[in-house]
């Protein structure tokens, strides 16, 4: 089998950009000592560049080299990649019985149910009443942090700033 002489050279949107931005945010905070990927630390930090290669041959598999590589591709690469990522801290068995990826996971399987791309802080502690709210802050924030959701502060008219749960399209798929 021959093989090219010249490999295609993709390019990214700006969105792809920013959104990838985020991902490797992610890996760089995971990497730091405390962080939930530091004992995986000299794998993670090849990670970016598989998600990228991920993301590539995804955009690949549709579309020309002349097309720039899309925020909603890059998004598909970064889930993608964070599999792997999920699939390493398994392999490891660092986090496997950790009751913090236990609660985590629970979450996600109530969150995975809920039919809209976004839900308040509150209804997910109604769905999950074996938590009080003090006690979702961590595993949520795992959840965020492996990019299954995001959290955001919405203002309100009056009273504190309400808490918003956006969901990864990506799971409604």
């Amino acid at each position: 089998m021959a093989y090219p002489k010249m490999l295609p050279v993709v390019s990214f949107d700006a969105e792809a950009c920013r959104s990838l931005s985020g991902y490797h945010d992610h890996l760089q905070s995971g990497m730091q000592e405390g962080g939930h990927l530091f004992s995986l630390k000299e794998w993670v930090s090849k990670q970016f560049a598989r998600c990228l290669k991920i993301t590539a041959l995804l955009h690949l598999c549709e579309h020309g080299v002349s097309e720039p590589i899309t925020a909603l591709e890059a998004e598909k690469g970064a889930v993608i990649a964070s599999w792997f990522e999920n699939q390493a801290e398994q392999a490891i068995g660092e986090l496997s019985e950790s009751p913090l990826q236990q609660n985590a996971l629970y979450l996600l399987g109530k969150i995975e149910k809920i039919s809209s791309s976004s839900v308040s802080k509150s209804e997910v502690l109604r769905r999950c009443s074996k938590f009080t709210a003090s006690e979702l802050e961590e595993p949520l924030q795992l959840l965020e942090d492996m990019n299954y959701i995001k959290i955001e502060s919405i203002k309100q008219d009056k009273g504190r700033p309400r808490e918003r749960i956006f969901i990864n399209p990506i799971l409604k798929k």
